[in-house]
C-alpha cells in the first residue's frame, strides 16, 4: 500500500509535482549510444592468435619432516647392508672355486650400480637436510647416542673421533663417506695425485686382521688413500670396461665441485669403497691379475690364428696388451721419483680384472649340452640310418616335402626353414657389457631390469631339453636362493660364462681334421661306386657324412632306395676311435683351469 501511495499525487501537491510524476522518464538517458561506422563494419575478421599450451606448475614443497628423513636413509641403509652381505657370500664362493671370477665381479658391479639406484630413490626424502648439513654423518651421530656413544669423545688429541664408534661407522657407511672429502681437498684435476704414504700403505704379504677398531680405521684410512689416488687416472680413459669403483670417484668428485653445498658425496659412492675393502681383506691379492694374465694370453693365441674371425676379441685384447706390457701407472709415477709396485691397482681389484675376462673351456660335450637336440635335429635324434639320413639332408637344407607321399616333381627342394643353426648366447652378458663398458649406458639400474636380462637368459634356454641342461649348472631360481636379483644375476651370468666362452675355433679344426682323415679312407670305396659324384663332392668334407649315412640306409638319392651297406659306416668308426685315441677328443677338456 505504501508504494502505491507514493506512486499516487498528494492532496495538496502542485500542478507541477503532478505532471513530474506523470512524466516516463528513460532510466538511461544520460548513457550516449553510438552507431557503428560503414568502415568498422566493413573491416575483415581479426584472426585469434593460436593457443598456447597451457603451462601446468607446480610448487616445490621442500620436505622437512625429520622423521620422514631417518626413515629414508634408515631404508638405505638396510638395502646397502643386505647388498653387502649378499656380495661377500658370492666371493667367499669364488674363494671356494664355486663362481668363477667373471660372475662375481659383474655381479659385484651391478650391485653397486643398483645402490646408485637404490638412493636416488629416497634420497628427496632427506635432501632438504643434505643442503644443509652432513646428513649422512649427523645420521651416524645420532644412532650413536641411541646406544650411548659421544662421537665426539675422544680417548687422544690426536684421533679422528672417538673409535668406540668405528663398528657403527663401519656398518652405516659412515667413515669411508668422510673419506672421500679428505682425499678431494686435496685433489687437483690434472695433477697426478700422491699421497707419499703419509697415511701408511697397504701391507698385502703381512696383511693381519686387527682387533683394536682404532688400528682397523688406521688400516682403512691408508688402503683407501692409496686406492683414491690411481682413480682418477682411470677415469674416462680409452679402454674396454669402466667399473664402479672408478665411477664412483668420479661423483664424488661432482658433488665435493659443486658451490654452496656440504659437498657430501653420495652414499652409494661410500658403498662402493666398503665394497673395495671388503673383497681386498677376505681374498688373496693378486689372484685376479694372474688369471687375466693366463687368460690372455690364451686368448691371443686364437687372435693370431683366426684373425679375421676375432676382430672383437682383438678389440677387448688391445688394451689389456697395453697395460700387460708397462703398467702406465708405474711408469707415471716413478717418472716423478715415487716407489710404487707394478699393477697395483689390477692386483689389488679383481674386480677390474674380472669384468675383462672370459672363461677357460668345457667338456666337448658341452657344446651339445648348451644348444640342445634342436640345434642339430629336426626333431628328436634319429634312432635308424635312414632316421641319420634323412635329418642329415634336412640339416643342410632339403625340405621336408621332398618326403610326400604325393609328390609329383622329382626335382630335390631346398628351403632354409629346415637348416640348422647355433642358438645366440649369453643375452644377460651382453646386457652387462653395454653398461660397464666406458661411456657405456648410464642410466639408473632398477631391479626391474636385472629381471628382464636374467628372463631373456631362461628365454634362449627355453628350447631345451631337461637332459640338455649343463653338467653341474642349473638354472638360478635352482642355483641360488631367490630372495636376491644380485644372486640370481650371478647364477644367469655363471650359466652363460660357457655358452660365450666355449673355444668354437679349437672345435671347428677338430672336426675338420676328423673328417679330412675320414675323407682319406674312404675315397677308394666312394670314388669306386659313385666317381663322377665323388669327383665334384670330394673337396666339400662335410659331404662325407652325407656319402656314409646314404650308404649305410641303402639310399643312393631320394628317390632310389637300395641295399644297405655298412662298410662306409665301419670305416669312419676305426677312423674316429683312432683320433679320439690320440687325445683329440680332450683337446678343449684338457685346459688346465686356473683360478
Amino acid at each position: 500500500m505504501n508504494s502505491l501511495q507514493n506512486a499516487m499525487p498528494a492532496a495538496n501537491a502542485s500542478a507541477n509535482d503532478r505532471a513530474r510524476r506523470i512524466e516516463l522518464r528513460n532510466l538511461f538517458e544520460i548513457l550516449d549510444v553510438y552507431e557503428p561506422s560503414a568502415k568498422f563494419l566493413a573491416a575483415p575478421d581479426v584472426v585469434p592468435p593460436p593457443k598456447t599450451a597451457e603451462e601446468e606448475y607446480s610448487v616445490e614443497v621442500p620436505d622437512d619432516s625429520i622423521i620422514e628423513a631417518f626413515f629414508a636413509m634408515t631404508t638405505l641403509i638396510d638395502d646397502l647392508s643386505r647388498l653387502r652381505a649378499e656380495v661377500a657370500e658370492l666371493w667367499a664362493k669364488h674363494d671356494a672355486v664355486e663362481l668363477d671370477l667373471t660372475t662375481v665381479s659383474v655381479a659385484t658391479n651391478t650391485a653397486i650400480e643398483l645402490a646408485r639406484s637404490l638412493e636416488a630413490d629416497v634420497y628427496p626424502a632427506y635432501k632438504h637436510f643434505n643442503e644443509m648439513i652432513p646428513f649422512h654423518e649427523s645420521y651416524w651421530v645420532g644412532i650413536c647416542h641411541s646406544y650411548n656413544i659421544d662421537v665426539l669423545k675422544k680417548k687422544s688429541s690426536a684421533d679422528n673421533y672417538n673409535y668406540d664408534a668405528y663398528d657403527l661407522a663401519d656398518a652405516l657407511f659412515v667413515y669411508l663417506h668422510n673419506a672421500f672429502p679428505v682425499f678431494l681437498a686435496n685433489y687437483q684435476p690434472g695433477k697426478l695425485a700422491d699421497d707419499n704414504g703419509k697415511w701408511g700403505r697397504f701391507n698385502e704379504k703381512g696383511r693381519k686382521t686387527h682387533t683394536k677398531n682404532k688400528d682397523k680405521y688406521l688400516q682403512d684410512r691408508s688402503t683407501l688413500q692409496e686406492m683414491l689416488q690411481d682413480q682418477p687416472l682411470l677415469h674416462n680413459r680409452p679402454a674396454i670396461v669402466e667399473d664402479q669403483f672408478v665411477l664412483s670417484f668420479a661423483a664424488a668428485w661432482k658433488s665435493f665441485s659443486q658451490e654452496n653445498t656440504t659437498k657430501q658425496p653420495p652414499v652409494w659412492t661410500a658403498f662402493a669403497a666398503q665394497i673395495y675393502l671388503d673383497i681386498l681383506y677376505s681374498t688373496k691379492v693378486g689372484a685376479g691379475w694372474k688369471q687375466i694374465r693366463y687368460t690372455t694370453t690364451l686368448l691371443q693365441g686364437y687372435v693370431d690364428a683366426h684373425p679375421k674371425a676375432c676382430t672383437n676379441v682383438a678389440k677387448v685384447l688391445k688394451p689389456v696388451n697395453e697395460i700387460l706390457a708397462a703398467d702406465p701407472i708405474a711408469t707415471m709415477r716413478r717418472a716423478l721419483g715415487s716407489a710404487y709396485t707394478s699393477y697395483t691397482v689390477w692386483r689389488r681389484n679383481p674386480t677390474a680384472c674380472g669384468n675383462l675376462l672370459f672363461r677357460e673351456w668345457d667338456d666337448l660335450q658341452l657344446l651339445w649340452n648348451m644348444q640342445g637336440n634342436s640345434t642339430y635335429f629336426m626333431s628328436e635324434p634319429p634312432k635308424d640310418f635312414e632316421g641319420h639320413w634323412k635329418n642329415y639332408l634336412m640339416s643342410i637344407g632339403a625340405s621336408l616335402s621332398n618326403w610326400a607321399s604325393a609328390k609329383r616333381n622329382t626335382k630335390v627342394k631346398v628351403t632354409n626353414a629346415t637348416r640348422r643353426s647355433i642358438f645366440p648366447k649369453g643375452p644377460a652378458s651382453l646386457w652387462i657389457a653395454s653398461r660397464i663398458q666406458t661411456n657405456g649406458d648410464g642410466r639408473l639400474l632398477t631391479v626391474e631390469a636385472i629381471n628382464d636380462a636374467i628372463t631373456a637368459d631362461e628365454q634362449t634356454r627355453s628350447h631345451h631339453d631337461a637332459a640338455d641342461a649343463p653338467s653341474g649348472l642349473h638354472s638360478p631360481q635352482q642355483s641360488i636362493k631367490q630372495d636376491s636379483v644380485i644372486h640370481m644375476l650371478a647364477a644367469a651370468i655363471e650359466v652363460e660364462i660357457k655358452d660365450i666362452t666355449f673355444d668354437y675355433f679349437a672345435m671347428h679344426d677338430i672336426c675338420w681334421e676328423l673328417l679330412g682323415r675320414m675323407r682319406n679312407e674312404c675315397r677308394p670305396y666312394i670314388a669306386e661306386r659313385s666317381a663322377t659324384q665323388w669327383e665334384n663332392q670330394k673337396d666339400n668334407l662335410p659331404f662325407i657324412v652325407g656319402f656314409v649315412f646314404s650308404t649305410a640306409a641303402g639310399r643312393k638319392d631320394i628317390e632310389t632306395k637300395g641295399l644297405p651297406n655298412e662298410e662306409l659306416l665301419k670305416t669312419v668308426t676305426g677312423v674316429m676311435n683312432a683320433f679320439l685315441e690320440e687325445g683329440k677328443g680332450t683337446v678343449i677338456t684338457g685346459q688346465p683351469r686356473k683360478i
